[in-house]
Parts: C-alpha cells; sequence; structure tokens
C-alpha cells in the first residue's frame, strides 16, 4: 500500500530504496505521538540542520533501536541514543543533526561531548 515493495516482472521483490530509514522514521514518529498523548506534551522531531535543547530524560527502546528522550518545557523529541550519554540523565544538553543525519551532543554550556 506504501511502495515499500514491488513485483518484478520475473517475480522478485524490489524494496523501496532505504527502506530501513523509512521504517525507522516511520517507527519514531508513531511512538513519539504515542508518548505524546501519555506525556501530554508535545513531540517534536529533530530535523537535519536542526538544534533541540533540553533535559535528558532517559532511553526508550525501539524495534529499530535506542532513543534518548530529550524533554524541553511542554515537548520532547527521541533521537538516536549513544552510551556515552547513560550517565547524563537530568542534565540540559544540545543536539544538532547535520546534513547526512548525524548527530552531534553537547551537554551544559557549550561543552560537547565529541559525539
Amino acid at each position: 500500500d506504501r511502495g515499500d515493495a514491488s513485483l518484478t516482472p520475473e517475480g522478485m521483490v524490489r524494496y523501496r530504496r532505504n527502506l530501513l530509514a523509512t521504517l525507522e522514521g516511520r517507527e519514531v514518529e508513531r511512538v513519539g505521538q504515542v508518548m505524546a498523548e501519555k506525556r501530554g506534551k508535545l513531540w517534536r522531531p529533530l530535523d537535519r540542520f536542526e538544534t533541540i535543547q533540553g533535559t535528558l530524560k532517559g532511553p526508550v527502546d525501539l524495534a529499530s533501536g535506542r532513543f534518548a528522550v530529550l524533554e524541553s518545557g511542554h515537548e520532547f523529541s527521541l533521537v538516536p541514543w549513544r552510551p556515552e550519554i547513560g550517565k547524563q540523565r537530568q542534565k540540559e544538553m544540545a543536539i544538532s543533526m547535520d546534513e547526512h543525519g548525524g548527530i552531534s551532543w553537547e551537554l551544559g554550556r557549550g561543552r560537547g561531548l565529541g559525539l
């Protein structure tokens, strides 16, 4: 229905380019919406070239991997988890995404984690 796969004339299955990233994005969006209802906060996805600041609330495990919950005021985001930030719960940080989808984390005021 969504065009994720199709059959070739030879009967082979051809998958959409970047299918895993597409499926991960759908899962994060679905879980973000469910969490938003339960938390009474807005879910905000992290986009390329964007920086989000907030407090690290901890991880959430999804089928596609572990994600960090970064909460700020009346909204929160789900971003890919890094083991190096595990000890930073309840601390303020900023997360940025570059044009290639790479994530950089900054703890506190301008002190980068180098991730």
